[in-house]
């Protein structure tokens, strides 16, 4: 059996919090700054003043993004790291020939 099976798992319920940091489109960004870093927040929601609703342009939450597959988001990663070891050795081949 896996070391970090564990018997009861960790639910989503568990780690949700209750009573989600909200704001208007026209509170200043010094008292949303002030909150994250108060109450130790990483997000706060937009609510539209008229009707208290998420704002249309956050509505679907990222769901219809365009996204990578984990296939072409490893090989992009691959390639760029690639790159940078490339562009690494071609700097240490023009030091030692500049010495």
């Amino acid at each position: 059996m896996p070391e970090n099976y564990s018997a009861n798992p960790e639910l989503v319920r568990d780690l949700m919090t209750v009573g989600v940091a909200t704001c208007s489109p026209d509170t200043p960004i010094g008292d949303i700054a002030r909150l994250l870093l108060d109450k130790g927040l990483e997000a706060v929601v937009v609510l539209d003043p008229v009707d208290g609703h998420v704002n249309d342009e956050l509505h679907d939450l990222g769901i219809s993004a365009t996204r990578q597959s984990p296939l072409e988001a490893l090989i992009q990663r691959r390639e760029a790291a690639r790159s940078r070891n490339d562009a690494g050795r071609n700097n240490a081949g023009r030091n030692q020939a500049t010495e």
